[in-house]
């Protein structure tokens, strides 16, 4: 009997795992989108045209994943659908992975299979992993390589050899050169494993792991070190937007956003019952005890560095997301194992899934703006407009998203709209565009009078937002002072 179970839970487990898959791709084709996302796009796109990260544009953050788009796009095609694919199927694989590592935890309890698809499901019906994880930001990428860093780390102290600790520190690095958010990670896992492993060769072979993936922002920062270090750490330091006390009170709302909704308090409450057990009770995890405390510290020390950065964005706890429900499912175990959820007490269970499922449409009705606010066919059309009505010769001034479908360079300074030191405003009082593209609603429409500066205008209209484009240059363009 007990193998006839055994057999059942390998065959459920990954048709559970494969419905979510199907179901985030299935997301991400459809209705997914942020509007970060075209500033990475148009990065890739860059880089495939021969540009370099940093030394020919600006780009505020590490350069691996915008390489990986780069590459992956070259074979599945240069469009948002296919980084959209990219993203969907790495953040399955960090659930996967996930999953798979509470399965073992899990191995002598008979509510295992339940207790795994829960915790996948705790990361795939996410609100953050379900509307970042699938379009084009690092996310994805992080929480894939952010998770296979702790399973290999964990395993390797366990294990002989080095080849372990390598592909954990490989993995660690990994998310450290894809955004400068997982950094605690990274240090987090070389600190437990320099502790738990008693042989020097396994840490050496860590930090070595770690070490490849960061050797081209290495080699870059080598070549033109005054642009790298703007762009990494200058940018966010003084430039970001925000400072004082404004941002305290912005960066402590956003905390509450992620820790206070539906989602969030019913992920860390069953979290906090999981790491109360696993700290008090040891004989109920036995030799996992120290990785689950290893979770635990993950989880603080990750959520307390992404609550320094002015400001912080509640999406930017997605990352912590694997490790709280990790801990979450050895909470449920435990609540299991103590009778909460026998008797009259049965309704308890799907109570909580109940209510995680109304936290994910609570959050995307909140959210909507955000995340459903850009019809991708709207912007190809207002892409494809903007390329007849621009000479080839001509300077076209768009959004990055424009620049993306369009697959148009954009003039020096324009491939990122968070560039600081950008001369867009004063190029446009000097009319050096052939074609304006802005948002309806955007003040430099008034401010400039643009209406003035061209002849021609046109205004497309979507059910979200509206946008005006400008040609024919009434006056010539002059060199701004």
């Amino acid at each position: 009997m007990r193998n006839t179970r055994a057999n059942q839970s390998t065959r459920l487990l990954p048709v559970a795992l494969a419905t979510i898959a199907i179901a985030l791709l299935a997301y991400s084709q459809s209705v997914a989108y942020f509007g970060n996302e075209p500033f990475h796009l148009l990065a890739a796109q860059l880089v495939n045209s021969g540009k370099t990260p940093y030394l020919d544009f600006f780009y505020q953050h590490p350069p691996l994943f915008i390489y990986l788009n780069a590459a992956w796009m070259r074979v599945f095609g240069e469009d948002w659908r296919s980084a959209h694919v990219l993203s969907a199927l790495l953040t399955s694989g960090s659930i996967a992975v996930a999953a798979s590592y509470v399965y073992s935890v899990l191995s002598e309890t008979r509510w295992r299979l339940a207790l795994t698809v829960a915790a996948a499901a705790l990361i795939g019906l996410n609100f953050n992993v379900l509307c970042y994880g699938t379009v084009a930001l690092p996310f994805g990428l992080c929480l894939f390589l952010t998770i296979a860093a702790y399973r290999l780390t964990v395993a390797a102290v366990h294990r002989p050899g080095g080849l372990l600790p390598f592909l954990g520190g490989l993995a660690a690095g990994g998310a450290a050169a894809s955004s400068l958010l997982t950094v605690p990670v990274l240090l987090v896992l070389a600190l437990w494993l320099a502790t738990e492993s008693g042989w020097r060769g396994k840490q050496l072979s860590f930090v070595g792991g770690a070490v490849l993936p960061i050797l081209p922002l290495i080699w870059l920062g080598l070549r033109a070190p005054e642009r790298v270090f703007f762009d990494l750490i200058e940018y966010h330091l003084f430039h970001r937007a925000g400072s004082g006390a404004n941002m305290i009170r912005w960066n402590a709302r956003e905390v509450v956003d992620w820790f206070g909704s539906i989602q969030g308090l019913v992920l860390n409450a069953l979290a906090a019952i999981g790491l109360s057990f696993a700290i008090r009770r040891p004989a109920l995890y036995k030799e996992r005890r120290g990785e689950l405390l290893l979770c635990g510290w993950l989880t603080v020390v990750l959520s307390a560095y992404l609550s320094i950065p002015r400001p912080t964005f509640s999406f930017y706890f997605v990352l912590v997301t694997p490790f709280v429900s990790i801990l979450a499912a050895t909470g449920l175990q435990a609540m299991g194992a103590f009778g909460w959820f026998s008797g009259r007490r049965r309704w308890f269970a799907p109570a909580l899934i109940v209510l995680y499922a109304i936290g994910l449409g609570w959050q995307a009705y909140k959210m909507r703006r955000e995340i459903f606010y850009a019809d991708h066919k709207a912007v190809e059309a207002i892409a494809k407009e903007v390329n007849r009505l621009t000479p080839p010769d001509g300077w076209a001034f768009a959004f990055e998203q424009v620049y993306f479908e369009a697959r148009r360079t954009p003039p020096p300074g324009l491939e990122n709209g968070f560039d600081p030191h950008s001369r867009r405003d004063e190029w446009l009082a000097a009319n050096r565009f052939a074609t304006v593209c802005v948002m309806a609603n955007d003040p430099r429409v008034r401010s400039l009078d643009l209406f003035g500066r061209y002849s021609q205008s046109e205004a497309i209209a979507t059910p979200n937002f509206t946008v005006y484009i400008f040609w024919d240059r009434v006056a010539a363009p002059s060199e701004p002072p």
